[in-house]
């Protein structure tokens, strides 16, 4: 049975196939370019050659990026019925070892770096260059023979330990794309500028799968430049704009410095991590947009949207769920479907969706229950339906004997005009007894006096919540979509 997403290319295909689909550009390289027609051609030719060349169901290995290569490469492996292993294409030669290994891989498409490293390791390699241009000798034979039977494997964050594999098949998929695509409201007359990897969860379904179930265009940024991608936005050359915070922060910032006029985006929207109220406000007040926010993970896919057009819009919620989508919130300590929590009742939330993955890789998982995925992220339903966001269930730190969330911590601390993030940790002092450490990042042009900052956090938090050694840093550890790589804080 042919997958949505075949289809949905397909159609696009016949009824515009000249029309741009896919483009990097104003990178300071050669511009890439990509249309509908070319898409479903070059799809075509590398689903015959996968399937000639590796065994049925086969993990590939993509390190591509941001490149319309990487679109040809996903829709390639899905329609060939393998599973395509989205990575970056920087990666170190043990992290694609590592890959191979971990999901017997047979195959690497990549950049010219990526594929090296991969034929060392025995893979049958295709360079990312060959792709674009090329033709299927018989490509209604490739599209009959599709079944809907792939899969991509995703990394996770890894914020807290070791990164898992995630499996999602390619009806999830497509689930997850009609989804999005409906509950934000992708057009074909859209065109979404995507400054996030492509390869990872969240620009995999806002720069890919939603685009090609709506027919949107989409535009390509290979690595973020705040000004560049402040000039395209100015010049009215993105109608969406999925992004993380940080890199909101940025351009509002970069905003400031040029004292430019506001922008027309029709969709505007962050995830990945808390929105802070700053770059909110900086948005709507300077820029004139209001942002939404996304809320998903690369296990459930995206799963509710806050939209800043409904009535009521609460900036600080993650929204109401997307369509196919199910949000319930359980008791953190004993979770049960049976007895979801009610309205303003805080606990762990819990996820359905159609979009989900179906398993990790090389390892069993426990948080799959009676069809809902068990989150460790800790929230509340208002009686409209709409989740916020309070923390993370595994992140909870235990100080003589009571459960301080450092979100909480964390929000207060950012509430001090100097202070732009912070991040609260556990310090071990003894077997059996913690204490906590707050790492704090200044506003630009400003300086933070940790005393100050103590004094003030006093005033505002019960005395076990308040952190007992402040750390003052330029900057944090981040994952490629911007998330704070809290273990990196821990080892460091």
């Amino acid at each position: 049975m042919s997958s949505i997403l075949a289809r949905q290319l397909q159609s696009h295909a016949r009824s515009r196939p000249d029309a741009v689909a896919v483009r990097l550009a104003g990178e300071g390289a050669a511009e890439a370019v990509l249309t509908w027609g070319q898409w479903a051609e070059a799809a075509a030719a590398l689903a015959a050659r996968l399937h000639e060349q590796t065994t049925a169901n086969a993990v590939v290995l993509v390190g591509i990026g941001n490149h319309p290569a990487f679109h040809v490469a996903l829709m390639g492996v899905l329609l060939a019925d393998r599973r395509a292993m989205a990575m970056a294409p920087d990666c170190a030669g043990s992290e694609i070892a590592a890959a191979a290994t971990r999901t017997n891989a047979e195959a690497a498409i990549g950049t010219e770096a990526f594929v090296e490293h991969a034929a060392m390791h025995g893979l049958r390699c295709v360079d990312r260059d060959e792709l674009i241009d090329a033709t299927a000798a018989d490509a209604q034979a490739v599209w009959s023979r599709h079944q809907g039977d792939g899969a991509v494997l995703l990394s996770s964050s890894g914020t807290t330990g070791r990164p898992k594999i995630v499996q999602r098949g390619t009806g999830s998929l497509g689930a997850v794309g009609e989804s999005c695509a409906r509950g934000i409201g992708f057009q074909a007359d859209d065109t979404v500028l995507l400054t996030i990897p492509v390869h990872h969860s969240y620009g995999l379904e806002h720069g890919l799968l939603a685009p090609l179930v709506a027919g949107t265009r989409v535009e390509l940024v290979a690595s973020f430049d705040a000004e560049r991608v402040l000039a395209r936005l100015l010049a009215g050359e993105a109608t969406i704009f999925p992004s993380v915070p940080f890199i909101f922060e940025a351009l509002a910032q970069a905003h400031a410095r040029a004292g430019a006029g506001g922008l027309a985006i029709r969709r505007a929207y962050s995830a990945g991590g808390p929105l802070p109220t700053g770059v909110y406000e900086a948005w709507q007040g300077r820029l004139g947009v209001r942002l939404g926010q996304l809320y998903g993970s690369t296990e459930i896919g995206s799963v509710s949207f806050n939209d800043p057009d409904e009535p009521g819009f609460d900036p600080t919620s993650v929204g109401r769920a997307l369509p196919g989508a199910t949000l319930v919130v359980l008791d953190r300590e004993t979770p049960s479907l049976n007895r979801p929590l009610g309205a303003g009742e805080q606990g762990r939330v819990a996820v359905a969706s159609g979009g989900m993955m179906s398993c990790y890789v090389d390892q069993p998982s426990d948080e799959l229950v009676d069809g809902y995925f068990m989150t460790n992220d800790v929230g509340w339903l208002d009686d409209r339906g709409r989740l916020t966001l309070a923390g993370r269930l595994n992140l909870l730190i235990d100080i003589d004997g009571r459960k301080v969330n450092p979100a909480e911590v964390e929000a207060v601390l950012a509430a001090h005009e100097a202070v732009a993030e912070a991040v609260v940790l556990p310090m071990r002092m003894t077997e059996t007894m913690n204490r906590l450490k707050a790492v704090v990042v200044p506003r630009a042009g400003m300086r933070v006096d940790t005393n100050e900052l103590r004094q003030f956090a006093r005033g505002r938090l019960s005395g076990h919540k308040l952190p007992r050694v402040y750390e003052v840093r330029e900057s944090l550890p981040r994952s490629a979509t911007g998330k704070v790589l809290r273990e990196a804080l821990l080892c460091s």
